[in-house]
């Protein structure tokens, strides 16, 4: 009896290498897909820290509507507002009033409280009142901050 060895069958007539590379895609691009979907989700459990946090009250009376905007800064080195934006609506239209150092009164909003040129330390807070000549919906209210590297960031404030 001739024994038939399948093994060395095999090997002498070789698989092809197309097959060989089409078989390593085909694993590949699953295992690709699968990767990508558990770090998403592995991302996503990740705790958000907020560096610099940012809220705002609105009072509104007759005399006109005041924001109260309170600006917290829990990152290690200093920072500074360089401007701050609200976006508001009146019977006329929404507008953005732009507050900077420079520029303390803009589309009917004036800074009345806050210091835009001290420094917020760590671990503390500034507090900056603006006050519009009328009553008005504040949309919302954004805070341009400044690290000690120079980074600027925008901090959307929550509230209403």
């Amino acid at each position: 009896m001739r024994r038939v060895d399948l093994k060395a069958k095999i090997t002498r007539r070789g698989m092809s290498e197309l097959i060989v590379i089409l078989l390593v895609i085909g694993i590949t691009i699953p295992v690709a897909f699968i990767l990508q979907s558990w770090l998403t989700q592995q991302a996503q459990k990740l705790p958000v820290i907020e560096g610099v946090m940012a809220t705002y009250t609105v009072n509104s009376r007759e005399s006109g509507t005041l924001v109260l905007l309170k600006v917290l800064n829990n990152i290690a080195g200093p920072i500074t507002v360089e401007e701050i934006q609200i976006v508001f609506t009146n019977t006329s239209g929404t507008y953005v009033s732009y507050i900077t150092p420079s520029i303390q009164s803009n589309n009917g909003f004036t800074l009345i409280s806050g210091d835009f040129t001290t420094p917020i330390n760590p671990k503390s807070s500034a507090s900056y009142i603006l006050h519009h000549n009328s009553m008005v919906r504040v949309e919302s209210v954004i805070a341009i901050v400044k690290d000690d590297s120079g980074a600027s960031h925008s901090v959307v404030a929550s509230g209403a």
